[in-house]
């Protein structure tokens, strides 16, 4: 969603993570960066137009400004929506990549959010906004501290079981793992979410669907098995599409969508073998 760097641990974010090894890594801000978390229903009217092309656009600008900048092959890793933006630029051919790395995500984009409207509050139908902007804060400061929210006895728990029971993501631990199996520290992924934009545009899932390669690229993805079994097929499906071949896929079981990108393994299960594919350790 940004290119801010939430979490300073090399261990839970994998541009760190490849920039300790040496590779170049640049990060995206999504458009939605620029809107207010108070922004007025007229600023928020904005994203009426924010289309799936447009951010499309936006990621088509950034990866020929990293060409212009940089001399290296450009391999594109997108998470979530994000993979689908990659899929997408591969697919128009307008820029040369050499690869993919694709982070739970499809060509046809991510998960829906819930809601509806121009503008969509990511907070979601649980907890509202402010509540849920208190609690982070909360679990970051201390897990174990009280819970600003009602029913449970810490700001931890109060969180895992708001992200595991996530609707839009299955109400399984689609979101994240963090309340079963202690997959991810509560307050990592308390320290990425708090670095998440407020509003995203319901407009986003419209657009042009993305077509098919032009040719067959290295793809290297990883699903994330709480998602549940038909998402793991999407993004199996998609990797082969792209990939053929020259597509691995990594299941991780009893992972949710979050915990791919800041689970307590993630350096083990994610960014190493991406350290490696990008090396040419295929």
């Amino acid at each position: 969603m940004n290119g801010e760097i939430g979490v300073t641990d090399a261990r839970y974010d994998l541009r760190l993570y490849l920039a300790q090894a040496g590779i170049r890594a640049w990060s995206l801000d999504y458009r939605t960066h620029n809107v207010p978390a108070n922004a007025s229903q007229d600023q928020l009217q904005a994203l009426a137009g924010w289309s799936r092309n447009v951010f499309l656009q936006d990621a088509d600008w950034a990866a020929a400004f990293v060409r212009g900048a940089d001399p290296g092959p450009l391999y594109l890793a997108g998470f979530s929506y994000g993979a689908g933006l990659a899929y997408a630029l591969a697919s128009s051919g307008d820029q040369p990549i050499a690869g993919l790395i694709i982070i739970d995500g499809t060509p046809s984009g991510g998960r829906p959010a819930e809601g509806g409207g121009s503008a969509i509050d990511v907070a979601g139908s649980q907890i509202n906004y402010a509540d849920r902007e208190r609690l982070l804060k909360a679990v970051i400061a201390n897990p174990n501290g009280p819970s600003p929210v009602g029913g449970y006895s810490t700001a931890g728990q109060a969180l895992a079981d708001i992200l595991y029971t996530s609707p839009a993501f299955g109400g399984q631990g689609g979101l994240s793992a963090a309340r079963n199996n202690n997959v991810s520290d509560v307050r990592v992924v308390a320290q990425l979410l708090d670095t998440c934009d407020r509003w995203w545009p319901g407009a986003a899932s419209q657009g042009e669907a993305t077509g098919g390669p032009r040719g067959k690229l290295p793809v290297l993805a990883f699903a994330s098995g709480n998602m549940g079994p038909a998402w793991v097929e999407q993004v199996h499906s998609g990797a082969k599409q792209f990939g053929g071949d020259k597509a691995t896929v990594i299941d991780l079981p009893l992972h949710g969508h979050i915990d791919l990108l800041v689970g307590r393994l993630a350096a083990a299960e994610v960014f190493e073998p991406s350290r490696r594919w990008l090396m040419g350790g295929r």
